[in-house]
């Protein structure tokens, strides 16, 4: 794991294709981060991607 410390606006680059830019923080202390990536790549957050199938296509049904 890569731990890295940014500031709002700046940006990580993963590839050629995946761009991470810190946007600050939210009202409750979270961390607001913006993913530009390719339609190609799918963009989840991992406590839904069970719901995807290996092809990125959403998953209906099913146990998490």
């Amino acid at each position: 794991m890569l731990i890295l410390t940014r500031r709002r606006g700046e940006q990580i680059l993963i590839g050629d294709d995946v761009v991470i830019t810190m946007l600050g923080t939210g009202t409750h202390g979270e961390y607001r981060v913006g993913i530009d990536a390719p339609r190609e790549i799918p963009v989840v957050r991992s406590e839904i991607a069970w719901k995807f199938d290996e092809d990125g296509n959403r998953v209906t049904g099913g146990e998490g």
